[in-house]
């Protein structure tokens, strides 16, 4: 074995070995327990034609998310299941993106530091986890995508292709555009900014016209506006509003960025990351100003479809989420290569990178996710233990008393990390109904 690699990648491990140990506690929620209803009641193929057909075009998610509902593998053993393969899939799209930057073997030191400082990053510092983590709606619209993103530019930057390959590299931008508007929007940006700097190949094209066949079905479903109809007809938000759309997309823009580089070490990490680059000087010049230019501009393009969607400006924190790792994966793109070519690099530049890793570390076990996430633990024997007794009644309920609405006493140890939301006190609403088919009971609610 060589220790010394095994060393390297502890810290790493260690830091997803813990999210993964508690998403072995994580439980299905919201959408989870409606979509099995829908899916159980009316048939796949039937909601899965009503959805984009009146709610939006993410077709790729559609196909994919209510065939594997974690429910169809039991209650408790489906979200633990599903927990830990959405935990590795946010670690290999970060494996995969280093992949693109740093193009060396795993085995090498630079590689460990650059994966491990990325990594780093994003599991400590993401806006919220559950979202992208652990819930696994919201986890399977969008970790796919991004981590067909990550694959793709890996491809972009090979200089041969096998059969597979070849395929992989046509085909995901057309099924990547349909699993969310968000990395519909980020491909976008690939595709052009491959464009500006001339990566483009007879094999692009035919990929660019993969992507706007995607796009046009992910955007052009009727779908898209029955959704936007109900927040400006029933809602009463400005949906459809395009100057209060893009000034708030602005306004929200310069609050976040202000926000998190003052929160997390996002600047810190790309200089580090700086010292891990192999020496290449980078020509400034108006195709890499441009690209610059568009990739600033595509954080309020991020806000933008919410807003002007569904006329709100309070953004989902799974939005946050994706536009939170599109600022840390293209910044690592761009602004440690311009940096490195002001620092004076040797052998032990790669120390230096460590050494702020240590620096970077010490400081997140005071005040990040993994500080929550280690504060966590010692909520999780409470929370297992009511959501067990939670299952338990349900089970009961439905046999003794199926005709009753059944009312369950609320979570009170929410494990910050892994908990996403609780029943409501209101018996119709989508998550309380979704949960009550689940458990064959008549109705069910929470205690005020």
């Amino acid at each position: 074995m060589n220790y010394k690699l095994f060393l390297n990648y502890l810290p790493l491990a260690s830091l997803i070995a813990l999210f993964i140990y508690l998403g072995f506690f994580g439980t299905a929620s919201s959408d989870d327990y409606s979509d099995y209803m829908r899916v159980d009641k009316f048939g796949y193929f039937e909601i899965v034609k009503e959805t984009y057909l009146h709610w939006g075009g993410r077709f790729t998610s559609y196909i994919l998310v209510y065939p594997i509902n974690p429910l169809n593998f039991g209650e408790q053993f489906g979200p633990a299941l599903f927990n830990s393969i959405q935990v590795c899939m946010f670690a290999l799209i970060c494996f995969l993106f280093s992949k693109f930057i740093i193009k060396k073997d795993i085995k090498s030191v630079n590689f460990c530091l650059f994966f491990s400082l990325l990594a780093f990053l994003l599991f400590c510092y993401l806006p919220k986890p559950v979202e992208l983590l652990f819930w696994f709606t919201g986890s399977w619209v969008y970790l796919p995508g991004l981590l067909g993103i990550c694959y793709w530019i890996l491809l972009l930057e090979k200089e041969s292709l096998n059969k597979f390959q070849k395929i992989a590299f046509v085909v995901l931008p057309f099924l990547i555009a349909g699993t969310n508007e968000l990395n519909l929007l980020i491909t976008a940006w690939l595709l052009f900014i491959s464009l500006v700097l001339k990566k483009s190949t007879k094999l692009f094209w035919f990929a660019l016209i993969s992507y706007f066949i995607g796009a046009l079905l992910a955007l052009l479903t009727p779908g898209n506006f029955h959704r936007s109809d109900f927040f400006l007809l029933v809602a009463h938000h400005p949906a459809r509003d395009f100057t209060f759309s893009i000034t708030n997309s602005f306004q929200l823009s310069i609050h976040f960025i202000k926000d998190w580089f003052r929160s997390s070490p996002i600047l810190l990490v790309w200089f580090a990351l700086a010292f891990l680059l192999p020496y290449k000087k980078l020509l400034i010049n108006f195709r890499l100003i441009l690209v610059v230019m568009i990739s600033i501009l595509m954080i309020p393009f991020i806000f933008f479809p919410f807003i002007y969607g569904t006329g709100m400006i309070t953004p989902p924190d799974r939005l946050l989420n994706v536009l939170f790792i599109f600022i840390v994966l293209s910044g690592s793109m761009i602004f440690p290569q311009l940096i490195s070519n002001y620092l004076i690099k040797n052998s032990l530049s790669y120390k230096v990178a460590g050494s702020i890793g240590i620096i970077l570390l010490f400081q997140a076990s005071y005040s990040s996710r993994l500080r929550t996430a280690l504060f966590d633990l010692e909520e999780i024997s409470a929370y297992k233990k009511e959501t067990e007794q939670r299952i338990e009644l349900a089970n009961k309920h439905s046999l003794t008393s199926q005709t009753d609405t059944l009312v369950l006493p609320s979570i009170k140890h929410k494990p910050y990390t892994i908990f996403f939301s609780d029943l409501s006190p209101n018996s119709g609403h989508w998550y309380n109904m979704g949960f009550a088919y689940y458990h064959k009971v008549k109705a069910v609610k929470i205690s005020e």
